[in-house]
C-alpha cells in the first residue's frame, strides 16, 4: 500500500478526535479550568514583561498556558499507564516532554536564559531521545542509523525552536501543534508495521494533548486571558516531533515521510528563514530576538491598513490569517499527497512558496502604507 488515501486520511482524523468524546470534552474543561487556577495563582510569577523588546503584545498576562497543558496531559497518561500499562517508548515520550517543558518554564519564570544556553540543553535533550528511539526502532541497521540520528537531531532542534518562534499571537503556535497531531494521527492508523499496541498508546497520547490544548486555546482565542508561554511552545513542539519521528522510524513508504515533512514544516521553515535572513540579510546576531517573524509582520501590515483597529483584534486577525494561509496549506498538501516520488517533491514546494508569498505580500503592505 502506498500511503493513504485523503478520504481515509480525514476519515481517521474524524474517528481519532471521537475517541470517547464525552472524556475529551471533561478533559478540555478541566485544562480550562487549570488555566484560569494558575492564572490566579501563579500570574504574577509568570507575567509577561512588556520590556522585552520582541514581544508584540503590551499588557502584562499570565504565561502559565503550557503548565497547565502539561499538568493535565502527563496527570491523564500517567493515570492511564497505572490503569492499563504502557508501551516502552511512552516512558521515554514522558521523560523528553518532561526535560523540554522544564527548559520552557524556566525562561517563563526567570526570564532573560540566554537563546544559546536554551539551544544547548535542547540539543543535548533531543540527541537523547533520538538515540532511545532509534533504539526501540529496528527498522534501521548499519550506517543508515547514524544518518537517521544527525537528520532528526537537527530536525527536533528546529522543530521545538521553531515552534516557539510562531508563538506570538494569539492561538497561532497551538492551533499548528494540535492541528499537526490530528494529522499525524490519521497517518499512524494507516502503518502496517505498527502494532494495535502502540498505535493505542500514540493515539493517547495525541487524545490527550488535543483536548488539554483545546481547553488552554479558550482561554488564549480571542480575549488572552493567558499565554501559551516558551514552556507550552516548546512542549507543543516536542510531542509532535516525538509523534512524526516514532512514525517515520516505523515505515519506509516516502509517501508518509513527504506527508510528516509538510506536518511539520512551518515551524521549522520560520526558523531557518530567520537565521538566513539575520546573518545574511539584516547582518545581525542570529540569537538576537527581532519583530520580522511572519505574525509580526502580519500584526504591522493589518495595523498600518486598519489604523483603527486595537491590538487585540489586530493580533486575532493576523493568527487566523497566518493559520488560514501557511499553516492551512500544510494540513492540504499533507492529506492530498500525492503517490508518485516527483509528485510529493511538487507537492512540498507548495508550503514554502505560501509561506513566502504571505511574507512577501504582507512586507509590500507595510512598505506601501508606512511611507
Amino acid at each position: 500500500m502506498r500511503g493513504i488515501r485523503p478520504q481515509h486520511l480525514l476519515q481517521n482524523e474524524a474517528a481519532l478526535l471521537l475517541i470517547d468524546l464525552k472524556s475529551q470534552f471533561i478533559i478540555a474543561a478541566g485544562t480550562f479550568s487549570l488555566c484560569e487556577l494558575l492564572r490566579f495563582l501563579l500570574g504574577k510569577f509568570f507575567q509577561h514583561s512588556r520590556n522585552n523588546h520582541h514581544w508584540v503584545h503590551t499588557a502584562k498576562t499570565p504565561r502559565v498556558g503550557g503548565i497547565a497543558i502539561f499538568m493535565a496531559s502527563i496527570a491523564i497518561l500517567v493515570m492511564q499507564i497505572m490503569t492499563n500499562g504502557a508501551e516502552g517508548f511512552v516512558f521515554v515520550f514522558l521523560f523528553f516532554v518532561s526535560a523540554i517543558f522544564c527548559l520552557g518554564a524556566l525562561e517563563d519564570w526567570l526570564g532573560g536564559i540566554p537563546a544559546v544556553t536554551r539551544l544547548i540543553f535542547t540539543a543535548v535533550i533531543v540527541f537523547f531521545n533520538c538515540l532511545a528511539l532509534l533504539g526501540l526502532s529496528a527498522s534501521k541497521d548499519g550506517a543508515l542509523i547514524y544518518i537517521f540520528l544527525v537528520i532528526l537531531w537537527g530536525a527536533g532542534i528546529s522543530l521545538i525552536h521553531g515552534s516557539n518562534l510562531i508563538d506570538g499571537v494569539n492561538g497561532l503556535s497551538i492551533t499548528w501543534a494540535t492541528s499537526a497531531l490530528i494529522i499525524l494521527g490519521g497517518i499512524l492508523t494507516d502503518i502496517s508495521t505498527l502494532n494495535m499496541s502502540q498505535k493505542v498508546s500514540l493515539a493517547e497520547i495525541i487524545a490527550v494533548f488535543t483536548a488539554c490544548s483545546i481547553g488552554f486555546l479558550a482561554t488564549n482565542f480571542p480575549f488572552g486571558r493567558v499565554f501559551l508561554g516558551d514552556a507550552g511552545a516548546y512542549l507543543g513542539g516536542a510531542v509532535v516531533f516525538f509523534v512524526a519521528v516514532f512514525i517515520v522510524l516505523h515505515t519506509s513508504d516516502y509517501r508518509v515521510w513527504s506527508q510528516v515533512i509538510a506536518v511539520v514544516s512551518f515551524p521549522v521553515l520560520e526558523l531557518l528563514w530567520t537565521l538566513i535572513r539575520r546573518f545574511h540579510i539584516d547582518k545581525t546576531n542570529i540569537f538576537q530576538p527581532d519583530k520580522k517573524h511572519l505574525h509580526t509582520l502580519m500584526i504591522y501590515s493589518l495595523a498600518s491598513f486598519f489604523p483603527r483597529w486595537d491590538s487585540k483584534t489586530t493580533n486575532n486577525v493576523a493568527s487566523l490569517m497566518v493559520i488560514g494561509t501557511v499553516v492551512q496549506s500544510t494540513w492540504w498538501v499533507a492529506v492530498f499527497m500525492p503517490n508518485s516520488l516527483l509528485g510529493c517533491a511538487m507537492a512540498l514546494l507548495v508550503i514554502p512558496l505560501v509561506y513566502f508569498l504571505t511574507t512577501l505580500v504582507s512586507c509590500a503592505i507595510l512598505s506601501t502604507n508606512t511611507r
